[in-house]
């Protein structure tokens, strides 16, 4: 700077120890933030339901829901009405977190229905781009002391993964479609890019899991795939002709093999009970209209040893 050789450098960093430090954000300030726009939410539905008192009404949901259809409605009502329309709206519009988990039952049941997620028959996550909502629900459940739905909802989360190693073969028997493999290819990859982000999400919601808890994860999931094949199996119309003996004896298999089950065995019974039905029904249908038909037809080439053999075959 004395022999003025370098003014860019001197005026470099002069302009930088000129600049004013960047300040922390205080958390006390962010906290009291906070608590402002919650309490200024509830003084605005105070307000409301004050107006709405004074027309005659319990409140400002009673008068919204008793005039939403009236069309002779005086200038004051309409601009209750509209009043209160923004400020549902207002509420559907929050987006902090801290403000939302401190919403009354009532606002947050408002803003919870327009912050929905679009989900399938058993309520998994089915966009890519609604699990960051999905995870958002979450934690807001969770600081609002809602832990039974938020842990409903997390279940539902992590079972939304998709399948993503479809086959041309495995994609016909589950829909009876003709598919080319690199539309499959196409399948399987946006699957894996779904199921990477929902792993992110509910790492980020639970913490990273140790090895131990991953193995464990890991091991029900497997124990998951096999009772949902174990059930899929079960319901198979498949008679197995080991159930087919003896009745009492039957049962007592059938009681052995599932002394495991929660219900101690009574849907396999039920539904041996139900196989036997059927088998004895069609067992009398043969007896009845199949074997007479089949004793008419000219059976002298064969041996009476032979003819005691197609008996027994048809009983």
């Amino acid at each position: 700077k004395a022999d003025g050789s370098n003014p860019e450098l001197v005026k470099a960093v002069e302009d930088l120890l000129g600049k004013p430090k960047a300040e922390t954000p205080n958390v006390e300030d962010w906290s009291k933030d906070v608590e402002s726009t919650a309490k200024a939410l509830d003084e605005k539905k105070k307000s409301l339901d004050e107006k709405a008192k004074k027309l005659g009404y319990v409140g400002i949901k009673q008068f919204n829901a008793q005039n939403q259809l009236n069309e002779k409605l005086s200038n004051e009502e309409k601009e209750l009405l509209q009043e209160y329309s923004d400020f549902q709206q207002e509420v559907k519009n929050l987006k902090d977190e801290n403000v939302i988990s401190k919403l009354s039952d009532d606002e947050f049941s408002s803003w919870s229905k327009a912050n929905d997620i679009t989900r399938d028959d058993l309520g998994k996550v089915v966009k890519d781009e609604e699990i960051e909502l999905a995870a958002k629900r979450i934690r807001i459940l969770n600081a609002r002391g809602d832990s039974k739905k938020a842990d409903s909802e997390l279940k539902k989360l992590k079972e939304s993964k998709k399948k993503d190693n479809w086959t041309v073969e495995s994609w016909k028997e589950r829909f009876d479609e003709d598919i080319e493999q690199s539309e499959i290819d196409d399948i399987n990859q946006s699957n894996k890019e779904f199921n990477n982000s929902l792993d992110k999400a509910v790492e980020e919601l639970l913490g990273k899991p140790t090895q131990q808890q991953a193995e464990l994860e890991q091991k029900k999931a497997e124990l998951e795939t096999e009772r949902q094949q174990a059930i899929t199996e079960a319901t198979k119309p498949v008679v197995e002709l080991e159930l087919l003996g003896d009745e009492n004896e039957a049962m007592d298999l059938i009681l052995d093999k599932a002394k495991g089950d929660k219900d101690g065995g009574r849907a396999k019974v039920r539904q041996h009970e139900r196989i036997r039905a059927k088998f004895q029904a069609l067992k009398e249908l043969v007896k009845r209209d199949v074997e007479p038909l089949a004793r008419d037809v000219d059976n002298s080439h064969y041996s009476d040893e032979q003819q005691r053999e197609n008996d027994v075959y048809l009983l």
